[in-house]
């Protein structure tokens, strides 16, 4: 009997009883009244209770979890459930979701004919990396009648991963395929063809450079024939993501780390579908998480893999040690876009001797983060005092990431600074645009 409740309709229906019985204290006649209608309630809910304890086990029930979930995106759970019951029934569905959620209150409100088969669709969110574990699930059924709720429990355990975002890689990798990377917000570059390589001999047609025009076959053949030339391939791109305590700060429920992971993912695998090859680094105080560039059948595999165990750490990050890792490791020219993220002028002050060394032997592309609350700061007009103390405070810190854009510029280093939920798009533009250049 400890899996029945008593439901508000039975409650209230039971308060009316008992102010009947006391306010026949002074009306007689409303005792016989009030002993029918609680005779009268005794036996409904009776009935009710017979029809709730029949059959034993009323659902066939199922609980589809992806194996794997996208961190920073909608995912869809999806539950079955089929009643044996012979009639009508209202059901509220609640679900043991994984504590990182924080969805406790989170139920369904459905109602089921005899034998019918019902679908109820989750929409999760998940905002941090790590194994979710899905825990029981309840059922609580009622009648029609509405007096009493019998609760059903489904005992099952199910686990999910939530690895970097791999529904924005698909996305991208969409995109990059069909060459409609415009779509997504990028930018379409012209190629300016430097740094190329040579692909075939073909006939002139109109707009063709004329510097192109290969004069031996145009003389042997007598028709106009111009050299095919494309972009040089197989250039090592690598992401490297700062993990220090600077990377901790959240943003609409999620870590910078974060953003910066699921925008490496998408990164490198634009990066393997435009023939370049893709790496990652991980570093704070020392560095780790390396991945040799690559561009094989199972390099997105293992990196999706390192980029789910990368967390935050509370340390400062030695961009020293970085560098003696980057002159050790990486021996030919490449790429590197570091994502990482300076508070003051001061912190990138003592980087900056490193940052240009490793600028020296690459080609570095520095994308470090935008406060969004700041710039609302700055946008609201101050009208106390106190306002007018928060409002120099968020100006001077713009100006501070501002300098730090300057000082990069004056050693010909290449910056962005871009919102988190820009990201992506930020980093993939920029890779184009360098691509695109020769740049490399």
């Amino acid at each position: 009997m400890r899996n029945y409740y008593f439901n508000k309709l039975f409650f209230w229906l039971f308060f009316g009883i008992v102010v009947l019985f006391a306010i026949s204290f002074l009306f007689k006649f409303l005792f016989a009244i009030a002993q029918t209608c609680l005779f009268m309630l005794f036996v409904v809910s009776l009935v009710d209770l017979l029809l709730l304890s029949t059959p034993l086990n009323p659902f066939e029930y199922e609980r589809i979890v992806p194996s794997k979930l996208s961190n920073g995106d909608e995912n869809e759970l999806i539950i079955t459930i089929k009643s044996s019951y012979r009639y009508k029934t209202n059901l509220i569905v609640l679900d043991d979701l994984p504590y990182q959620l924080q969805l406790f209150n989170y139920r369904h409100k459905i109602s089921i004919l005899p034998f019918q088969k019902k679908q109820l669709i989750y929409v999760l969110n998940p905002k941090e990396r790590g194994v979710y574990v899905f825990g029981n699930s309840y059922i609580l059924a009622s009648s029609q009648i509405g007096l009493l709720q019998k609760r059903h429990v489904i005992t099952h355990h199910q686990e999910a991963a939530c690895y970097p975002s791999f529904l924005q890689l698909k996305k991208y990798a969409f995109l990059a395929i069909t060459n409609k990377l415009t779509l997504a917000g990028t930018k379409k570059i012209r190629s300016l063809e430097q740094n190329t390589e040579f692909s075939e001999i073909r006939e002139y047609n109109q707009g063709d450079d004329f510097k192109h025009i290969n004069w031996k076959s145009t003389a042997r053949k007598n028709a106009f024939f111009v050299n095919q030339y494309q972009a040089e391939k197989a250039q090592n791109i690598y992401c490297i993501i700062d993990k220090s305590r600077s990377m901790k700060m959240p943003f609409n429920g999620q870590t910078l780390l974060d953003y910066a992971i699921n925008a490496s993912l998408v990164l490198c695998n634009v990066a393997i579908k435009k023939e370049d090859r893709a790496g990652i680094l991980s570093f704070s105080r020392t560095p780790d998480g390396f991945l040799k560039a690559d561009r094989k059948a199972h390099t997105m595999h293992y990196i999706s893999n390192e980029l789910y165990k990368i967390g935050t750490g509370f340390l400062e990050s030695d961009f020293g040690r970085l560098y003696k890792f980057l002159n050790h490791k990486i021996k030919q020219r490449s790429l590197l876009l570091l994502f990482t993220n300076f508070d003051t002028y001061n912190a990138y002050e003592r980087q900056e001797k490193y940052i240009r060394a490793i600028a020296k032997k690459h080609k570095l592309l520095l994308i470090f983060f935008e406060n969004s609350e700041i710039i609302k700061k700055m946008d609201t007009p101050p009208t106390t005092i106190a306002s007018y103390y928060e409002h120099t405070i968020a100006e001077q810190l713009v100006n501070e990431k501002r300098n730090i854009l300057k000082a990069l510029s004056k050693y010909g280093i290449q910056a962005i600074i871009t919102k988190p939920e820009n990201l992506t798009v930020s980093a993939v533009n920029s890779y184009l645009n360098i691509k695109n250049k020769g740049n490399i």
